[in-house]
Formats: C-alpha cells, sequence, structure tokens
C-alpha cells in the first residue's frame, strides 16, 4: 500500500495539468515507492486525455479514472474509492506545488497521526512573488494525534 495518493479531479484544464503534474512528478522524485497519484477526469470534451494519456506513458505513478459523463462536484466524492493510499491528499487541477512538498507531507505522515492538516502559501503565477506566506502562520503541516 502506498503511503499518499495525491487525487487531482479535473475538467477541462488542460491549460494547467501539465504544469501541475510536472511539479507533482517533481516532487514525488525520489518516493515514488510510497505515493499514487490519481486523476479523475470529469468526462472533458477538450484535449485533456490526451494530456493525461501522454504522462501516464512516462510515468507509472499515475491512475486515470474517467467519468463517462460530467458528474459535477461528486468528482471530488470518488476520491476515497478511486485511491489506495493510507492518506488522501486532494490537490486543485489548478495548483503547483514547491519541490519539497512530497517529502515534507510524507515525514509529517511518518508517526500515523489521524489528521495532517496542510498549510499552503500563494504565489504568482511565475511563482516569482508571494501574495501569502502562510494560512496558519507557520508554514508547517498541523497534525492531529490518534488518541485511541
Amino acid at each position: 500500500m502506498k503511503e499518499l495518493s495525491i487525487y487531482i479531479p479535473t475538467w477541462n484544464r488542460v491549460e494547467f495539468l501539465p504544469e501541475l503534474l510536472d511539479s507533482v512528478l517533481e516532487s514525488a522524485n525520489g518516493h515514488e515507492d510510497k505515493v499514487e497519484i490519481v486523476i479523475s477526469d470529469n468526462a472533458s470534451d477538450d484535449s485533456t486525455p490526451g494530456v493525461i494519456a501522454r504522462y501516464m506513458a512516462r510515468c507509472s505513478i499515475i491512475r486515470r479514472h474517467r467519468n463517462d459523463t460530467n458528474i459535477g462536484d461528486r468528482n471530488f466524492l470518488q476520491a476515497p474509492h478511486l485511491c489506495a493510499g493510507r492518506y488522501l491528499w486532494l490537490l486543485g487541477d489548478d495548483d503547483k506545488i514547491a519541490n519539497e512538498t512530497i517529502g515534507k507531507i510524507l515525514g509529517a505522515i511518518e508517526d500515523r497521526p489521524a489528521l495532517v492538516v496542510l498549510d499552503l502559501a500563494v504565489h504568482s503565477k511565475d511563482l516569482a512573488v508571494c501574495l501569502k506566506s502562510s494560512f496558519f502562520g507557520n508554514g508547517h503541516p498541523y497534525r492531529i494525534e490518534d488518541r485511541n
């Protein structure tokens, strides 16, 4: 079982998906044995399916699910049913992640907390300008320990 499933619901986002997938694959480099990427295509009618196929051909940790019809927000709710990882990270199809992100997440889940809430920073599209450095104040994952 993989430690982390990265679930990316998408619909007609061909202009954003390559940049997102490049950043995720770069961050996952060296962690392929612990990570899976699951892309759920909500019946895109642009060239999104072709982009996904190209990335799948070059990287074995990517899996795809394609809905026959657009099911709206239910595409998000499928994540627990489509992912096999111990932990699930829902990632927007227009996001981009920093190189060290997946390593930090894997470190945060190493002791098997019940929940990890990730902080984020907001940058300009080219990542040159940080628009908001942290929503929680410290830039580190917040862990909720399982007290069973």
